[in-house]
């Protein structure tokens, strides 16, 4: 499943976000994102992706770090997920 973004103006708060991570903002701007699923030793291997523009001056940082943010959020959603579905597979037994 791949989706892209579209964030209305106003749709995020100021407040929500640092200037510098803002999506939309000056710096950065995310494009679009995805869900792939892989067969993998017996079972099925999750991916989350995001695809951003690095909008800042300072491109090879600004690509690390925007890369490193990313990573982390997709490790938390991804992280839910599992929980969410090992809890409901737990429940069924």
């Amino acid at each position: 499943m791949h989706y892209r973004f579209h964030i209305l103006p106003g749709g995020i708060p100021k407040y929500a976000l640092d200037k510098h991570v803002e999506m939309g903002g000056e710096y950065f701007d995310v494009i679009d994102g995805g869900y792939d699923l892989k067969a993998k030793d017996g079972g099925t291997a999750l991916r989350l992706s995001t695809r951003f523009f690095n909008k800042s001056q300072l491109k090879t940082y600004g690509d690390l770090w925007g890369k490193m943010v990313l990573n982390d959020f997709h490790q938390s959603i991804l992280g839910l997920m599992k929980n969410r579905a090992e809890q409901r597979h737990q429940q069924q037994q």
